[in-house]
């Protein structure tokens, strides 16, 4: 019977194995294909898990995690025929810019009214957690289908 019955999370192949080594001891010696399955999985080799296990620490001990709601804009000019133009907020646009034909005012960063063009502003948000800037729900979803093949691959590997 295993010391500790966790999955083993470790930041380096030298802690893993001693941590492996304790707590199952048996494992490496008995079972290297379910040892080389969970081995997979350690932050060394996919830094997934390591962010999951922190925020599942943190929220689990201590506080839920601080996330920070993030907008970027895009704006799309299109004119039939012709196509379409888009920039982002890092596109600033000086005096006589043009774009399909109509100026660009630089004090908005948008085409002055028209009626040649389409113009769509499209806002994206974005929620990040605070302690590591990764997107929340990119992120959950990459969790649950983590979270099923480890499961899959330790149940595949116990049941043989």
């Amino acid at each position: 019977m295993p010391k500790r019955l966790y999955f083993p999370i470790r930041h380096t192949q030298e802690e893993f194995i001693v941590a492996i080594d304790n707590d199952f001891p048996s494992l490496r010696s008995d079972n290297q294909p379910l040892f080389q399955v969970i081995d997979k999985y350690q932050p060394y080799n996919d830094p997934w898990l390591g962010h999951f296990n922190t925020l599942n620490n943190d929220n689990k001990h201590q506080d839920l995690a601080e996330q920070a709601r993030t907008e970027s804009k895009r704006v799309t000019v299109s004119r039939p025929g012709c196509g379409s133009v888009s920039w982002g907020k890092g596109v600033r646009f000086g005096a006589g810019v043009s774009v399909m034909g109509v100026p660009i005012d630089p004090s908005t960063q948008m085409p002055v009214p028209n009626r040649v063009t389409e113009t769509n502003v499209t806002i994206w948000i974005d929620f990040q957690f605070r302690e590591n800037g990764l997107s929340v729900l990119p992120f959950l979803s990459n969790s649950v289908e983590k979270v099923e093949s480890i499961f899959e691959d330790v149940y595949n590997e116990i049941r043989g």
